[in-house]
């Protein structure tokens, strides 16, 4: 072969090779710099406007001590801490609002807490939300947060009468009080309308996860990124409202036999003037008498402690009209009652012998009672000598 030609070939195989080597160098390269694109587009998801609403809010949880939440209650809930907050949307914008609670034993009040417009300082609710199951008075509510709006669901209702008001519940931070209550609805609870809430996820405020997590969010994909995540499984209190909800609404759309609404008795029995309270049938001793309505013995050295009585223990604390015994020179005028008692032989006492350790409703007239002026037990409380039973 002359040299000439052994020459080129031994260039152009050189070339070759040289070639075969860089082009996986170059895909190497190609790679990296994919990745690096990938890392600086990364790199511009922008999470200031959260991170600055996440730092505000645990301000707020930081001085909780400073906010006047008990208008409602006045005893802690030890089974749970002292403060809870959450989560949740209550206006357009793609951030959400705080809410504050602290947790008492039958009704908690909260305060809504949301970020200013430029994210320098919160604004709150000068208006308390109120929720829970009063221990007297019949007062129920609940609050939820709506699936398929901005807003909150607040439900408040008697589970004496079953009235209820239902209200959608939002946020304005250009309003001096930036909390709305608009009423949607009123009724009995068992009509309510059925609405597409879904239940609060209430925390411990020494638990700040939500609030990190906030912070590290993008902005304006908050709302995407909780739809994303379903329903809540964290909730402090979720169980126990929505337990104590639907059992009031099963006992409020009870149905009689004849397939009549027990509402529907209830406002038949009204209607025709007489009066109507709900409890449950109890034979109690002298001494759980006296521990049911916490008093002192009333009668000490002369009290039977083997007497025994039958009471309808009262499902809230009611104002009845009876005529009282002390002041019969005066028509019959309201009175508050806890509980009622069925004397032996009364036509009432006979007609509650099925109904011990039972729920009722039943209904009486004015002169189917009277409040005593003596120290029998109950203290205070009226005697019903006759009533109907309604079912």
């Amino acid at each position: 072969m002359p040299n000439g030609i052994a020459v080129k070939l031994k260039k152009f195989i050189a070339l070759a090779l040289s070639l075969f080597l860089f082009m996986p160098l170059c895909s190497g390269c190609s790679n990296q710099n994919g990745a690096n694109t990938e890392a600086v587009n990364s790199a511009k998801k922008v999470n200031v406007i959260n991170a600055k609403v996440a730092a505000l809010y645990k301000k707020v949880l930081a001085n909780a001590d400073k906010y006047n939440l008990n208008e409602a209650d006045s005893e802690i809930d030890t089974s749970k801490s002292k403060y809870s907050y959450a989560l949740v949307n209550m206006s357009d914008r793609d951030i959400p609002e705080l809410i504050l609670r602290k947790n008492y034993k039958y009704v908690s009040c909260s305060k809504v807490f949301a970020a200013n417009k430029d994210y320098s300082d919160v604004v709150s609710s000068n208006d308390l939300i109120c929720d829970g199951v009063g221990d007297i008075g019949g007062f129920r509510a609940s609050l939820s947060q709506y699936a398929d709006s901005n807003s909150l669901s607040y439900v408040e209702w008697s589970s004496g009468t079953g009235d209820t008001e239902a209200y959608k519940v939002t946020m304005n931070i250009a309003d001096s009080n930036p909390l709305k209550k608009e009423k949607y609805w009123s009724g009995i609870i068992t009509d309510l309308p059925k609405q597409n809430t879904k239940n609060i996820n209430f925390v411990s405020i020494d638990d700040t996860t939500l609030l990190d997590n906030l912070a590290k969010t993008e902005d304006n994909t908050y709302e995407k990124t909780v739809s994303n995540k379903g329903g809540d499984s964290n909730s402090e209190d979720k169980d126990s409202k929505k337990s104590g909800e639907n059992a009031s609404k099963k006992a409020d759309s009870k149905k009689s036999a004849s397939g009549e609404s027990l509402d529907s008795k209830i406002k038949a029995e009204k209607a025709s003037g007489r009066q109507v309270v709900s409890g449950t049938v109890k034979v109690l001793s002298y001494n759980q008498v006296l521990e049911a309505q916490n008093i002192q013995d009333p009668n000490p050295g002369s009290s039977d402690p083997n007497q025994t009585f039958m009471i309808l223990i009262l499902d809230n604390k009611t104002s009845v009209t009876l005529p009282h015994s002390g002041d019969m020179g005066n028509p019959p005028h309201p009175s508050d009652a806890t509980m009622m008692a069925f004397d032996d032989g009364s036509q009432a006492k006979q007609i509650m012998e099925k109904y011990v350790n039972k729920k009722v409703y039943v209904s009486f007239i004015v002169n189917d009672g009277f409040f005593p002026s003596d120290t029998g037990l109950p203290l205070g409380e009226p005697h019903l000598c006759n009533l109907k039973v309604i079912e």
